[in-house]
């Protein structure tokens, strides 16, 4: 009896949820109309994990919000998406490790990094090698109609004119974003992936239910 209750204490401590925190992610576009941007307010929660496994992770990060939506002139949308790419730069769960110092970063482990950003307010601006993927559709009502978009292609794609000035991060207080659905109504709707063509292409990110506090 004394054994399972010191295993079951054990796993318990083994799985403990770390500090969740909130970012509030900040898509700044220079057009020829002046200065257009979104944002998104995402939370990420993280849990270290037993090791079941030698070469077992250990811990789970899953962030919980939306893609950031930016609104350009004659009715485009751009829209940030958060899966990341194959390298898995530009995650909403690895864009907040910006905000950390080059010591921090060497020396805290991934799933701690809520310990520093959920008890300090911190900003940074995004390197482009971190910048997350971006979409748009040429036709809003049809998901079949996304098309990723290479941020240094911006001008090429909209015009002379258009440039992505910068991408901010910052620590929060503030909701996670629920206002997706506004521009592509059809997302409530939809259960599958919109499209293979574009790896990790995530709109709406929805952690595990055991993440939930």
């Amino acid at each position: 009896m004394f054994l399972s209750a010191l295993v079951a204490a054990i796993l318990v401590a083994a799985c403990a949820p770390q500090p969740s925190y909130r970012y509030e992610l900040t898509v700044e576009i220079d057009t020829p109309e002046g200065l257009r941007k979104g944002s998104s307010v995402l939370e990420v929660h993280a849990q270290k994990e037993f090791r079941l496994l030698p070469n077992f992770q250990g811990q789970s990060v899953l962030a919980e919000g939306e893609a950031v939506t930016v609104l350009l002139p004659k009715g485009e949308k751009l829209f940030a998406l958060l899966g990341g790419d194959a390298r898995g730069r530009g995650t909403a769960e690895t864009i907040p490790l910006a905000m950390l110092t080059d010591e921090e970063r060497k020396t805290i482990p991934f799933v701690e990094v809520g310990g520093v950003l959920s008890a300090q307010k911190r900003q940074a601006v995004l390197r482009p090698e971190d910048y997350p993927q971006f979409v748009r559709f040429s036709d809003l009502s049809d998901p079949g109609t996304i098309e990723q978009i290479n941020p240094a292609d911006v001008a090429k794609l909209y015009g002379s004119g258009y440039a992505i000035r910068r991408i901010i991060a910052k620590t929060t207080s503030a909701p996670v974003s629920r206002r997706l659905e506004r521009h592509l109504i059809w997302l409530p709707r939809r259960k599958s992936p919109i499209t293979r063509a574009i790896p990790n292409g995530q709109l709406i990110f929805e952690p595990i239910s055991s993440f939930k506090r």
